[in-house]
């Protein structure tokens, strides 16, 4: 498996809201902080994403995923009538607990005419993930004039979102949830294999000889690495290897390495039975205790009780 595919592998997705936002002239949206990743995809209409101070200007076909959510601002125009989503709790088929809903939901935001349109939504992310491959995303993943690559996967929300307007039908969470968790994957793809990457691991993915030592390390978890053998996988010596490694993602390969094997082990630990002695021995340490060790310095308690909890 490349490492992109393992990327998207790792970062598992989950979707309790799926959404259109209407905007109307002159309207701004406050979308105050919460759990999971908030995403749009400007369907028809320009608006304006204001963030901690950054400001970025969406058009038709742009696409956008928070991984990390903060508050946040949609504007159409002038944005002077600004309103927050949380206040607009009370409308039509919007619940304080998304995870509680059975169907798309519809938001308008100003007065009519409505002349920005968003397909909007929350993808929940595995906290492991995020931990793991996923440090590799940024604040704010932007695809630009992503229509024609997207559009499949738009289609099939829009459709669900369309649904919104029937009685909701059974098996809805489960069939949005696949919908977006597609869409979302097609779009992380997309970004990482094309967006221009100044440093961290999406750049070193495009990188041939850096490339080479990651997907041994990834295939290969419990082998018992030596610097020798990543820099001979890269192609390089030792010293120009560890400073390429160190220079491109910011930490050693050992580091790495072993930042892998912890987050496999979390995942090992929640969907399966496997003992801490067998992990260990399948992630390259020598003993249960060693694991155990590591496994604490990196997570803060030991793999019982991260099983337990």
């Amino acid at each position: 498996m490349d490492l992109l595919s393992q990327l998207i592998t790792t970062v598992r997705v989950s979707s309790p809201l799926l959404s259109e936002l209407c905007i109307g002239r002159d309207s701004c949206c406050i979308i105050d902080a919460f759990l999971g990743a908030p995403f749009h995809y400007v369907v028809e209409g320009r608006v304006t994403l204001t963030r901690g101070g950054e400001t970025r200007e969406l058009q038709p076909g742009d696409f956008l995923l928070m991984p990390r959510w903060t508050t946040y601002e949609i504007a159409n125009g002038t944005g002077a009538m600004r309103l927050r989503l949380k206040d607009l709790a009370d409308a039509p088929n919007l619940q304080p607990s998304f995870e509680a809903l059975d169907g798309a939901l519809r938001v308008v935001v100003g007065p009519e005419p409505y002349t920005a349109r968003l397909l909007s939504g929350i993808a929940v992310f595995d906290a492991m993930s995020l931990a793991g491959l996923g440090r590799a995303l940024p604040d704010i993943v932007l695809l630009p004039d992503a229509a024609n690559r997207l559009r499949p996967w738009t289609q099939a929300a829009m459709a669900l979102v369309g649904e919104g307007e029937r009685p909701a039908a059974p098996g809805f969470v489960a069939i949005a949830s696949r919908a977006v968790e597609m869409l979302v994957s097609v779009a992380l793809r997309d970004w990482a294999a094309f967006a221009e990457h100044e440093a961290g691991w999406l750049r070193a993915v495009h990188d041939e000889r850096l490339a080479r030592a990651l997907n041994a390390m990834h295939s290969d978890p419990g082998r018992r690495w030596t610097l020798a053998d990543l820099a001979l996988r890269a192609g390089m010596s030792k010293s120009v290897f560890s400073e390429t490694f160190l220079q491109m993602l910011g930490e050693t390969p050992f580091d790495y390495l072993r930042r892998w094997r912890m987050h496999l082990a979390t995942q090992q630990l929640l969907d399966t039975r496997v003992s801490v002695a067998q992990l260990a021995s399948e992630l390259g340490y020598r003993s249960a205790l060693s694991f155990s060790r590591a496994f604490r310095a990196t997570n803060g308690c030991t793999p019982a009780e991260f099983r337990r909890r």
